[in-house]
């Protein structure tokens, strides 16, 4: 993965994570208000991340497989200072590319319905909505009763998928 970007004035490198995550954590929290759920997945699956001059470390993805052909963004974030000029979308084409490369069809997310903004960036990218998930951000699942995001609850998740590649199944001749 030797993709780099030039947003702005500083150089952009993707490269694989190979190191300990918790050094990440910082990341995750951006994209998870749940660390419950980030220690129990945070060092699962796959990391890209945006390294900038000297080694810092700007933005994360987290890709977990979900079968052979269907795969799990799983986690996505650029810090704040950083945001808006590319760099999240330019990780997400990164892992796209690199996923359809190893014949993953289909890449799923979820995240909540109240983030209009996540909503918005993964459906500029071509997902499409697949399901609602109901109190997926729940007290159960490590999150706050209170937890908001812009004065709305962080309740169902809406799930999210693009088609990679469509499945090579058995095809009908007919009669």
């Amino acid at each position: 993965m030797d993709d780099n970007a030039n947003t702005g004035d500083s150089q952009v490198w993707f490269l694989p994570w190979n190191r300990d995550r918790l050094s990440l954590e910082p990341l995750f929290k951006l994209a998870d208000d749940s660390i419950e759920q980030i220690r129990r997945y945070r060092d699962d699956g796959d990391v890209i991340t945006a390294i900038i001059a000297k080694a810092e470390v700007i933005g994360h993805v987290q890709v977990i497989s979900g079968g052979t052909r269907e795969i799990e963004l799983k986690s996505i974030a650029v810090l704040e200072d950083h945001r808006r000029r590319g760099i999240g979308s330019a990780l997400l084409r990164t892992a796209l590319r690199h996923y359809r490369a190893l014949g993953a069809e289909r890449v799923r997310v979820s995240t909540s319905i109240a983030s209009f903004d996540a909503i918005r960036f993964y459906l500029r990218h071509g997902f499409r909505a697949r399901a609602i998930v109901r109190d997926a951000f729940s007290i159960r699942n490590g999150y706050r009763p209170d937890a908001m995001i812009d004065g709305l609850p962080l309740n169902d998740a809406l799930e999210l998928e693009i088609v990679l590649r469509e499945s090579e199944g058995p095809t009908s001749k007919g009669p």
